[in-house]
């Protein structure tokens, strides 16, 4: 079963993401004008 770091590593390939590492931790964003792009041209092709 994939683990939640292992998603998160694949939308952060695909931009969808942006990561920032802070010592052991890391902190994930949403690029939501890439996510916006995406949801349309999906949209547009139905």
């Amino acid at each position: 079963m994939p683990r939640l770091s292992e998603h998160l590593k694949i939308l952060s390939k695909a931009v969808l993401l942006s990561a920032r590492r802070v010592k052991q931790w890391t902190f994930y964003k949403r690029d939501e004008a890439r996510i916006a792009k995406l949801k349309a041209a999906m949209l547009a092709k139905i």
